[in-house]
């Protein structure tokens, strides 16, 4: 590789597999964990959403160079993104949740509506922290930042 280890534009079709596979998921790691910067500073649908598909990408292309790496390395890192993944979900499951329920034009009284809104946005406070944290380990945790590096 010419111009740096970690850089996808020095990628050929000479470049050894398991070496483009380390630059490739490099660059994906370096991805997530900007996103997961944005996202702490800023909950939104959309950050919600790019965060998701970068984790997604991450995990397709991680599943992809399995071949690439030691069975008992992958099943951590592997598991910390299926994990990050699911919480991501439930929060997204919440948010569709809410726009049914006002979508829908259901017939409940303003008290039923008022309480399920209430009960829904904190069912997602409550996973949006357990979300936070866990984003925050994940970019710090040294097994799982080094196995791409």
């Amino acid at each position: 590789m010419t111009s740096s280890k970690t850089d996808i534009n020095s990628l050929t079709k000479k470049t050894p597999f398991k070496d483009a596979a380390s630059v490739l998921l490099h660059t994906k790691v370096k991805k997530v964990n900007k996103l997961i910067t944005k996202y702490n500073n800023d909950k939104s649908v959309g950050n919600l959403h790019k965060l998701r598909i970068a984790f997604r990408r991450l995990r397709f292309s991680f599943e992809n160079f399995k071949p690439c790496y030691k069975k008992k390395d992958i099943k951590y890192v592997l598991n910390c993104i299926k994990s990050l993944q699911d919480l991501l979900g439930e929060i997204r499951d919440l948010d569709v949740l809410m726009d049914n329920l006002h979508n829908l034009g259901l017939q409940l009284s303003e008290n039923d509506e008022e309480t399920l809104v209430i009960k829904i946005a904190s069912e997602k406070e409550r996973i949006e922290a357990i979300v936070s944290s866990e984003l925050i380990l994940f970019s710090s945790d040294n097994k799982i930042q080094s196995f791409f590096k």
